[in-house]
């Protein structure tokens, strides 16, 4: 392996000759160029040539460069003949959907990519169409990062048809900020979600899909029997969106994780997702970040009220007596809530506060 990440001074004259060099090396495996933003479209037109003749590199990243599109295009082209990468990075680039599409087209070719990094590449909703078609046929992607990508509820169907006949990708990722899946979006997911086997993991955090998305994906949950980890960070779960996703949490077999951080829990939220670990076996961490409890402004005291932190997770520990997995994780949150408090305390008692 030989990482260059954040060597800004190596250009696409430096890039060019490491790509001569790849030609005709059977030894390197890994090669890392992330944020070495002086490599253009020059230096990756390079290596794209490069790829097409060397058979023994099997992860590149290319992550904060400043290839774009066309420079995506020319390493699709190199997916087309090359048979031994496995893993490709493209994040922080301007891939757009043109170079999103030539990528897709070659994923309809290659038979060795098992992981894929578009993040935060500028792609649209047609770039993620266009993937979604080539899943359909693909069969050895595992990994599809998409990131921050603006996927749309059009998008997000096409991603969902995709899920119910791909029978290899494990890990998806479709969360950020500009990511919009409406209810629409998340009903074709849970859709997808209610046959497909593959799928272990699954980001959607830091979506727009409201409280009634909440409540359709919390009823895939309830008979999907192969997703291990998910993520709803930052989704607007609300008192009966904790109870859709509780009630799941009772009958799903296969969830080990799940990530509930900066949501709108409550008390009685986490009352309820308690309540649900006394039957739950499965569950092994259960993040509910840094918005734990959220109040309205009527709500809020001059102070962060700690003594219902501590109330809800007893009660998260009292419940889960039954399930013993559980111990290590709560005590271990327990100790962090009296940290906080006890370091708040501090923080208000300082003269500097005053």
């Amino acid at each position: 392996s030989i990482y260059f990440s954040g060597c800004r001074g190596i250009g696409d004259e430096g890039c060019e000759a490491l790509a001569e060099a790849l030609k005709s090396n059977y030894a390197l495996t890994e090669i890392s160029f992330a944020k070495c933003q002086t490599i253009g479209l020059r230096g990756c037109q390079a290596l794209a040539a490069a790829l097409k003749r060397n058979a023994a590199l099997l992860q590149i990243d290319l992550s904060g460069t400043m290839i774009g599109k066309t420079g995506c295009v020319a390493l699709a082209d190199a997916l087309k003949t090359n048979m031994t990468l496995t893993s490709m990075s493209l994040e922080w680039n301007y891939v757009s959907d043109t170079g999103c599409a030539a990528l897709a087209e070659a994923l309809r070719h290659n038979t060795t990519l098992t992981e894929i990094n578009v993040a935060r590449t500028g792609i649209g909703v047609g770039g993620c169409v266009a993937l979604a078609e080539a899943l359909k046929s693909n069969t050895t992607l595992a990994k599809l990062n998409l990131h921050g990508v603006n996927i749309g509820v059009q998008g997000c169907e096409a991603l969902a048809g995709a899920l119910k006949s791909n029978t290899t990708l494990t890990d998806m990722k479709l969360g950020g900020a500009i990511c919009d899946l409406t209810v629409l979006g998340c009903r074709a997911l849970a859709e997808a979600l209610s046959t497909n086997k593959t799928l272990l993991n699954l980001d959607l955090g830091r979506t727009q899909v409201g409280v009634e998305g909440c409540h359709v994906l919390a009823m895939a949950l309830g008979t999907n029997t192969a997703l291990s980890s998910i993520d709803l960070n930052c989704w607007e779960v609300d008192i009966s969106s904790c109870a859709a996703l509780a009630e799941a949490l009772k009958h799903n077999k296969a969830l080990s994780n799940m990530h509930l951080g900066c949501t709108k829990v409550g008390v009685e939220g986490c009352k309820l997702l308690a309540k649900a670990l006394k039957t739950n076996t499965t569950l092994l961490n259960l993040h509910l970040g840094c918005k734990l409890f959220c109040f309205t402004n009527s709500e809020r005291s001059p102070c962060w009220p700690h003594r219902l932190i501590h109330v809800a997770i007893v009660n998260l520990f009292l419940c889960s007596c039954s399930a013993p997995v559980y111990l290590q994780a709560l005590r271990s949150g327990l100790r962090a809530a009296g940290r906080w408090q006890r370091r708040w305390r501090k923080t208000r008692l300082s003269p500097a506060s005053t």
